[in-house]
């Protein structure tokens, strides 16, 4: 029998903003920083559903890395709250990071309404990706 995870996205998008805010940072700066959405951001810490599937997203672990690197947090502390095993996600080679980067950097120069659709796009394919793993590993759905 696989363990329950044990998350807490309250916590985690309080935690966010708070050292965003100690930090002086607004959210378009913080998106800017580590290459999160302003909307991913806000959604995080405010804990809020996702507009495509009306529900509250658990963040992936890159998305948790990048936002624990930019406001200077323990990452394996985010992790933890958001659900994902304690493991840090440098273990990414740095072809993947390089790439991330490079996507961060175009959609940041879209317009903001093209950033809204990419953005629902985007989100509908990681819920069915994530959908989908469940399914074969046998996870039940949140």
């Amino acid at each position: 029998m696989k363990a329950k995870v044990q998350f807490d996205l309250e916590a985690l998008g309080k935690r966010v903003k708070e050292k965003r805010e100690l930090l002086g940072l607004s959210t378009a700066q913080l998106a800017t920083k580590s290459g999160v959405s302003a909307t991913r951001i806000n959604q995080i810490e405010n804990c809020s559903p996702s507009e495509s599937t009306n529900k509250v997203r658990r963040p992936r672990p890159e998305t948790v890395g990048r936002l624990a690197n930019a406001l200077d947090l323990d990452e394996a502390e985010l992790l933890k709250l958001a659900g994902h095993h304690a493991v840090s996600t440098n273990h990414h080679s740095v072809l993947h990071m390089s790439r991330a980067a490079r996507i961060a950097a175009m959609f940041s120069a879209l317009p903001e309404e093209k950033q809204s659709a990419f953005e629902k796009r985007t989100e509908l394919l990681w819920d069915t990706m994530e959908m989908e793993l469940q399914r074969l590993s046998g996870e039940p759905e949140r």
